[in-house]
């Protein structure tokens, strides 16, 4: 395995891109891989704990949510950061979306973006 000799336990897992990919995020670094072959696609390293992740088939992005309280959006290919938000309530615990709007789990509080709301092509914290 990629994984060095220290014992890490995901924080969250999420299907992407209509089940063919599996996304992870493990300590502050997120993984992506090939649900059929187990082949590892992308490995980033986020530079902050993580502590949830959701991707969502037809969205070229995955949203990741850190322990010290922001909304990462990152390209599923490059792993590029295309936005990060702060979110003042604290770390995002659980990522949800419909059809139209981003769902936030925030230390017991639910947050409700309209999903047009977030500018994916400019960075901003």
């Amino acid at each position: 395995m990629f994984f060095d000799d220290s014992p890490l336990v995901a924080a969250d897992i999420a299907l992407a891109d209509f089940e063919t990919k599996v996304v992870a995020c493990v300590g502050s670094h997120l993984y992506i891989w090939c649900v059929e072959t187990a082949e590892l696609i992308l490995g980033v390293d986020i530079e902050v704990r993580l502590s949830s992740v959701a991707a969502f088939d037809g969205c070229p992005c995955v949203f990741a949510g850190t322990a010290d309280g922001k909304l990462l959006a990152l390209d599923m290919l490059t792993g590029r950061e295309i936005l990060k938000v702060a979110v003042s309530q604290g770390p995002v615990r659980r990522i949800e979306m419909s059809v139209d709007r981003l769902r936030l789990i925030v230390n017991g509080c639910v947050i409700v973006h309209l999903f047009w709301e977030f500018d994916f092509g400019v960075e901003s914290d």
